[in-house]
């Protein structure tokens, strides 16, 4: 259970032994076998569940799991973007469905590219950007923007929350 505490599971699940009590972060991809889901501690039947259902990502460092889990507070800003890139390209004149099944196929392929980094991280793909080309101007205006900047002060303001701690940007009610 994401966001629980072993201590708590220990509290709540009473005789069963601590090797046995698991924590997971599945997310609604799982449903479609797609998702990638955090466990901790490491253990394989979990593991193995996890692998079936997309992929698991096993930890048995509480701390790192902890900071992971912040990553997925980062779906709805995600779709927001989404949303927000259908909006520009309805307003643009194209219709909602042909917006939709266009940039839903898109972002799924990019997907797709962002799992074959493997433990890289994403800076490559960054990188392979036409040097003066389109994807490196909107980069660029984002950046000059500090959205990027921005976007690691919103996770570390998630990541207090998560922790429970206070963070002078947060905002939440």
């Amino acid at each position: 259970m994401a966001g629980i505490t072993v201590e708590s599971l220990k509290a709540w699940c009473g005789p069963v032994p601590e090797a046995q009590l698991v924590r997971a972060l599945p997310l609604p991809p799982v449903a479609r076998h797609a998702g990638t889901t955090l466990v901790l501690p490491s253990h394989e039947p979990t593991i193995a569940l996890f692998n079936l259902l997309g992929k698991a990502v096993p930890t048995d460092d509480v701390e790192k799991f902890n900071k992971m889990s912040v990553v997925t507070c980062t779906m709805g800003v995600h779709f927001k973007m989404l949303d927000s890139i259908h909006e520009w390209v309805c307003d643009q004149g194209v219709d909602s469905k042909t917006a939709s099944v266009y940039i839903g196929g898109l972002y799924h392929g990019l997907a797709l590219d962002a799992v074959g980094v493997g433990e890289n991280g994403f800076s490559g793909l960054v990188e392979e950007q036409t040097p003066g080309g389109i994807n490196e101007q909107g980069i660029r205006e984002l950046n000059d923007c500090n959205v990027f900047h921005e976007l690691k002060n919103t996770m570390d303001s998630l990541c207090a929350r998560f922790e429970g701690r206070e963070h002078k940007r947060a905002r939440h009610k």
